[in-house]
This record gives C-alpha cells, structure tokens and sequence, in this order.
C-alpha cells in the first residue's frame, strides 16, 4: 500500500527564509516527492494535519492560505485515486509509475482549456489586458 503525505521541506529554503510545500509518496520503501511550487513559513504550517494554518490578519494571505489547503487537498486525493486505479488492476507498480499516471493525467489538458485558466487568473487578479 503506498502512502501519500503533503510536508513542508526544511531542507530547502528561499531568500525570504520559507520552506517549500511537497507532496511524498512512498510505496515499497521507495520515495518521490512532488514539489507544488509554493513556500511557507514553519510557523504556518501543521504538520500533523498536513495542512497550512489558516490564521493571518491580512485578508490576502488568509485567501492564499485556503486556497493552498484546497490544493493540497485536491493534488493528495488525485494520486489516492491513481494509487486505488492501480491497485485495482492487480498488476505490480512503482512508485515511478504512479508519477508517470499522475504525469499522462496532466498532459491530457488541451489549448483551450490551458487559455481558458490563464485567461480566469488574469481577470481574477485585474490583470486582463
């Protein structure tokens, strides 16, 4: 049975001094990490919960930080569900194939689809131009 947890990285760090936001998967004594491109404070984050703490007084970063849960919460449950599809096959996997899925499942977005997002950040950030 593989595992699947959302940490934060201590061994790295910014120049702001955060630490980057993973995703491990472990399965067989094999490990993976998939980084999500976000980076928080250690005082931000719960590690038993795996989650960020949403507590800030700026309404921007108190946004920022639900949305990061929500990420995380969707990136974990999207690879337990490639995990589940694989186990139910019956057939031996790895962890490189459970990336590889989860990799064929990122690449299946098309032109449209891709401008469509970029086009709903820009308007949502007021950078539409």
């Amino acid at each position: 049975m593989a595992s699947v947890k959302a940490q934060l990285n201590i061994h790295k760090k910014n120049a702001k001094g955060e630490h980057p936001i993973i995703i491990q998967i472990i399965h067989n004594r094999k490990k993976k990490t998939i980084f999500l491109g976000h980076y928080l404070l250690p005082s931000e984050w719960n590690a038993s919960e795996q989650m960020a703490i949403e507590k800030s007084s700026n309404k921007d970063q108190l946004l920022y930080l639900k949305r990061l849960n929500s990420n995380i919460a969707q990136k974990k449950s999207a690879i337990k569900k490639v995990i589940v599809d694989l186990e139910e096959k019956g057939s031996a996997f790895t962890v490189d194939t459970i990336i590889d899925q989860i990799i064929q499942k990122k690449n299946s977005m098309t032109v449209f689809l891709y401008c469509d997002r970029i086009y709903k950040k820009m308007l949502n950030a007021g950078r539409v131009g």
